[in-house]
């Protein structure tokens, strides 16, 4: 028999932005002993399964976050020891979740559908043979005491409520049924799961609560086993910093959206009531951002400070690592490597908290850095999938995948949409993707959506001239054409003296410098990779449209040599981008070093060109002003995070007003893709690119730097370099696994093959002595 969709044939109402879970049961006799069981299960919604009352497998918020019009991922679990002959209890609890839940900034629901539903197969061998349970109408539904929202958080009176119980006080009813709509597949990575569990650092009283302080900024679920005499009530309320008072804010997450009827809230709320002693209040429907939890309710000291807080992140593989003599490196290596995990929830999010949504452009900066630390092969090739699932009649590739429809095509959010650096993405994330593990599987699966976004892109820059330029001239100058400089874009975004974001102003700004920079990446990368897939006619196409390109942003943006307008951004971009002849390089390279200087040694990049500015820099010729940058405690600056008490990437550089207050996300990986230069540069651990077994050190030991090393993992084997100050001379320790191929490079040295443990000794006038360890 197959499965059937099942479902509760009523949608239980919104209290307090939280829907009540839908529990369905079958109870199941065995007349023999189980040899072998498995469980197949997946849900439009959060799905969680229960035998005999005991919760199946270790995975949270399955079936995860895709595109559930296209696809739904179907998880397996063996369950052979949960099963027992003579009669058992299956029970399936089944939430919201992101299908028909709050996402994004606008809190927008029933984004995939409006009532949620399990699927489930049940494959039992005994010793009289293979029987196989399916959802079906012979299962029975109800509306459970619990609610639940991915955003909002849950609420539950654990008086009537324990998890995986069916009780009989309930409403039983047969449940609707239908046909499966869309693709099951076995899942496309890791599933995500608790980490580790932190205890509280610090608590303490306030007028509002007991405050909680977990030491760090994290995604997950508390937990606690103390709640209270029965019928105890209390509120636990989840934020990432305090305010200028010390009291807990969700101020900083709170969506500001001023064209909705209504104001939104931050959510991050459970409310629970206590079943008595033995009764645990532990989230599983849901997640939250948070370093702080405020308890508001009647709790001695002790029963609050055994509230523990499960660290949730899709459980992926470490490979690299970077530790040096500087504590500030080390926070700003730790603190951007947390960032990532606290938005690896299925997918890479932007922040755990105020939106949790795959954007583009967030992926695409920090991915060369995630790359270095974690496996994000599958996690990767997951989210591509789904970006490439709702890609646009007309080619553009969405903001965020998955794409809740209320900010995608035919929505009143749809111009904003499009975006260079953001729809680049579909290009340069599978190419960044092929460097890393070589795989051309993953160019050849979305070709076909890098084809029709580059269409798009062109009709732009062709069809449609900047209001500016028409002032400037009615008629079109040749290489206008090419020019990318109409439209929404998003810009730099959140460059320091950024002001508030006005999105009707964004649509009339002249962007050009930067879509057209990214006009000419894109084409740059394609080219490289119709060669790659065999598509040569395709690949000269191309290389030719690409150099008219760079022709063109050099006509309009590079005036006496100079970029224009002079911002460090565009100057970056001209040089990491390569729009400029060899000859115009060293002119271009002096004007960033200059802005920055000029800047007091300070960044003046926003999202898109922050991760490329040091190499830049660095590349350049001026290592020592990237190291300036890099340490600079001063506004803007990452160490400032720091100083601010920060654990994790703040998403603007400000972090707080000037009275205070905290400001935006307290959580965003972006600006920590600045930890690919600890490892590249500072360490000088690099990767060949698509070799898997291959790599280079190159390392530029800044002068006030006693020390630091890398280590990473290739599938042949793990490579490690370090290295340390010794009088007037640098010893490079490197470390390479058999079958790996190295390369020493060192400055004003010929490249060195290294095998094995190696050590060299490099003299400050550049001399070299090499000899194995």
């Amino acid at each position: 028999m197959t499965a059937l969709w099942i479902s509760h044939p009523h949608r239980p109402d919104l209290v307090d932005q939280k829907r009540p879970t839908t529990l369905l049961r079958r109870d199941l006799t065995l007349t023999a002993p189980p040899e072998r069981a498995t469980l197949r299960l997946t849900a439009q919604g959060v799905i969680e399964a229960y035998i005999n009352g005991d919760r199946v497998g270790r995975d949270e918020l399955i079936p995860g976050f895709t595109e559930y019009a296209s696809r739904i991922q179907v998880f397996e679990y063996d369950i052979t020891g949960q099963l027992r002959p003579g009669p058992n209890s299956v029970v399936l609890e089944v939430s919201d979740g992101w299908y028909s839940g709050a996402v994004g900034m606008l809190r927008a629901r029933d984004q995939w559908g409006d009532r949620t539903a399990a699927w489930a197969e049940i494959d039992v061998v005994t010793s009289d043979g293979m029987h196989r349970i399916s959802t079906d109408r012979e299962w029975l539904c109800a509306v459970s005491g619990h609610r639940a929202d991915m955003i909002h958080g849950e609420d539950a009176d654990l008086r009537d409520y324990r998890p995986g119980e069916a009780t009989s006080t309930l409403d039983w009813v047969t449940p609707d049924v239908s046909e499966a709509n869309c693709a099951l597949i076995e899942p496309d990575c890791a599933p995500v799961r608790i980490a580790r569990q932190l205890e509280p650092v610090e608590l303490h009283r306030t007028p509002q609560g007991w405050l909680v302080d977990f030491g760090e900024n994290i995604a997950g679920a508390i937990e606690l086993d103390r709640l209270g005499p029965t019928g105890n009530r209390l509120r636990f309320v989840h934020g990432e910093v305090l305010d200028a008072a010390g009291e807990l804010t969700l101020a900083n997450i709170t969506p500001q959206v001023p064209f909705l009827p209504h104001p939104l809230q931050a959510g991050q709320i459970d409310e629970v009531v206590s079943g008595g002693a033995g009764t645990i209040w532990r989230p599983r429907h849901s997640t939250k951002g948070f370093r702080f939890v405020r308890i508001e309710g009647d709790l001695d000291e002790d029963s609050a400070g055994r509230i523990r807080a499960n660290v949730f992140h899709t459980d992926l593989t470490e490979v690299g690592s970077f530790d040096s003599a500087s504590d500030d490196l080390n926070w700003l290596y730790a603190a951007s490597r947390r960032s990532f995990l606290g938005n690896a929830i299925d997918i890479p999010t932007d922040c755990p908290t105020r939106e949790r949504a795959g954007w583009t452009a967030d992926w695409d900066v920090f991915f060369p850095t995630a790359r270095l630390m974690f496996d994000v092969d599958a996690f990767t090739r997951k989210w591509l999938r789904d970006l490439a699932a709702r890609q646009w009649a007309n080619g553009v590739i969405g903001n965020m995948a998955p794409m809740p429809a209320v900010e995608g095509e035919g929505s009143p959010m749809a111009f904003a949409n499009g975006s260079a650096g953001w729809g680049d993405a579909i290009v340069s994330v599978p190419w960044t993707h092929y460097e890393t593990y070589g795989d051309l599987s993953v160019l050849h699966e979305f070709w076909p959506h890098m084809e029709r976004w580059l269409s798009y892109v062109e009709s732009r820059a062709d069809g449609q001239r900047h209001a500016d330029r028409i002032a400037r001239s009615a008629v079109a100058q040749p290489h206008e054409r090419y020019l990318w400089d109409t439209g929404f874009q998003f810009g730099e975004w959140f460059e320091p003296d950024d002001a508030d974001v006005d999105f009707a102003a964004l649509s009339h700004l002249d962007h050009g410098p930067t879509a057209t920079a990214f006009f000419r990446r894109t084409t740059s990368q394609m080219a490289a990779i119709a060669d790659l897939l065999g598509r040569h006619a395709r690949a000269t196409e191309l290389r030719e449209l690409s150099e008219r390109i760079r022709d063109a942003w050099r006509t309009e943006f590079l005036v006496d040599g100079l970029v224009r307008p002079a911002r460090q951004a565009h100057c970056v971009r001209a040089l990491a981008f390569d729009l400029l002849e060899p000859g115009e390089r060293p002119l271009v390279e002096e004007q960033l070093a200059r802005l920055v200087t000029d800047a007091g040694g300070h960044l003046g990049t926003g999202f898109l060109a922050t991760p490329h500015l040091l190499p830049t820099l660095a590349a350049s010729g001026h290592p020592e002003l990237a190291w300036d940058v890099l340490t600079t405690r001063s506004w803007p600056s990452w160490l400032r995070m720091r100083d601010a008490g920060a654990t994790t990437v703040w998403e603007r550089w400000e972090g707080y007003d000037s009275v205070g207050e905290p400001i935006e996300s307290h959580n965003h990986y972006s600006k920590g893709a600045v930890s690919r230069y600890l490892v590249e540069h500072i360490a000088g651990l690099r990767r060949v690119p698509a070799r898997t077994d291959a790599i280079v050190f190159a390392p530029e030991p800044p002068p006030d730097l006693a020390w630091a090393a890398a280590r990473h993992m290739l599938p042949a084997g793990e490579v490690g370099i370090h290295w340390w100050r010794e009088g007037e001379a640098v010893i490079v320790e490197t470390s390479v696994a058999p079958g790996v191929t190295a390369e020493l490079r060192l400055p004003d040295a010929d490249p060195i093959a290294v095998t094995g443990v190696t050590r060299t000794r490099l003299a400050l006038s550049g001399a070299t002595r090499h000899e194995g360890v």
